[in-house]
C-alpha cells in the first residue's frame, strides 16, 4: 500500500489541558501531510476535545479509542460501548498486549470486540505479539498464528478484509528494545502470507514496539510493514511529527 499509517497510542497519559495542546501541536505541522493517515489514541474520557480539537485544525487526522467493550450498553461500570465513541473515532484498538497481560483479555473476548467496533462501522487494529520467553523458545510465529486463527480468522472474509493488524513484539514495548529490521521483516512476511492465504488479499500490517524517529525510517522501509503503532514517541508533538515526515518521505 502507498499511504503509511502513524498511530500514536497516548495510553494513560496525558490530562485535558495537555491532550489539547499536543493535538493542536500535531495538527498545526501536518496540515500539509497527504500521503500518511495519521489517528490519534487519547484516552477515553477526552475523545470528544481531542476531536473537536483536531476537527477544526487538521480534519485530515483521525481520532481512535484505545479499548471498548463488546457489549453497546449495560451494567458495565467503568466501561466504554462503541456507541459511546463512533461519533468520534473510525479505528479502535483491541487485544493490546496491555490489556491481554494486565486485563487478561483472551481470545474470545477480543473476537467479540472486533464483531462489535465492525458492526459499529469502525476499523479494529488488531495487536498481537509473542512475549520474550516466546520468542526466545522459538514459538514466535506459532504464537502469532494462533492469535491469528483465534480471532482474525474466526471473522469472515469481508469482515477480515476490514481489519488492520499491528505486530507489537512484547519484549520491545516500553522497553527501549526494538526488534531488529530482519526480524520485523521476517515477521510481517509471515503474517503477509497467512493472512493473505486465508482471506485473499493483504490487509495492513503495522508494527509497534519502540518505534521512534531514530528507527521510524528503516522500520518503515521494510516490505509489507503499513505503518507504525507509536507509544511513547507520540507523546511529545516533535517527535511524533517527524515520524510523520519520514513515512512522507518513503
Amino acid at each position: 500500500m502507498n499511504q503509511k499509517i502513524l498511530a500514536g497510542n497516548w495510553k494513560m497519559n496525558h490530562d485535558f489541558e495537555e491532550s489539547v495542546r499536543l493535538t493542536q501541536a500535531i495538527c498545526d505541522l501536518t496540515t500539509k501531510k497527504e500521503k500518511t493517515n495519521i489517528i490519534l489514541f487519547p484516552p477515553s474520557i477526552f475523545i470528544p476535545q481531542v476531536f473537536a480539537a483536531a476537527i477544526g485544525l487538521n480534519p485530515n487526522i483521525s481520532i481512535g479509542c484505545q479499548n471498548v467493550h463488546f457489549e453497546t450498553n449495560g451494567a458495565y461500570t467503568g466501561e466504554v460501548s462503541t456507541s459511546m465513541i463512533q461519533t468520534f473515532c473510525k479505528y479502535v484498538i483491541v487485544g493490546h498486549s496491555e490489556r491481554r497481560q494486565y486485563f487478561k483479555e483472551k481470545s474470545s473476548i477480543l473476537l467479540k470486540k472486533l464483531k462489535s467496533v465492525l458492526s459499529a462501522k469502525m476499523t479494529p487494529i488488531l495487536c498481537i505479539g509473542e512475549s520474550l520467553k516466546q520468542r526466545e523458545s522459538g514459538e514466535t510465529f506459532e504464537v502469532l498464528n494462533n492469535q491469528i486463527k483465534e480471532t482474525l480468522f474466526e471473522l469472515n472474509n469481508i469482515e477480515a478484509k476490514k481489519c488492520i493488524v499491528a505486530y507489537e513484539p512484547i519484549w520491545a514495548i516500553g522497553t527501549g528494545l526494538s526488534a531488529t529490521a530482519s526480524q520485523v521483516e521476517e515477521v510481517h512476511n509471515f503474517l503477509h502470507n497467512l493472512i493473505t492465504e486465508k482471506i485473499g488479499e493483504s490487509i495492513p500490517l503495522l508494527y509497534g514496539g519502540s518505534c521512534k524517529p531514530e528507527n521510524c525510517k528503516e522500520l518503515l522501509s521494510i516490505n509489507y510493514v503499513d505503518g507504525a503503532l507509536v507509544g511513547g514517541a507520540s507523546l511529545k508533538a516533535d517527535s511524533f511529527v517527524k515520524m510523520i515526515e519520514i513515512a512522507e518521505n518513503i
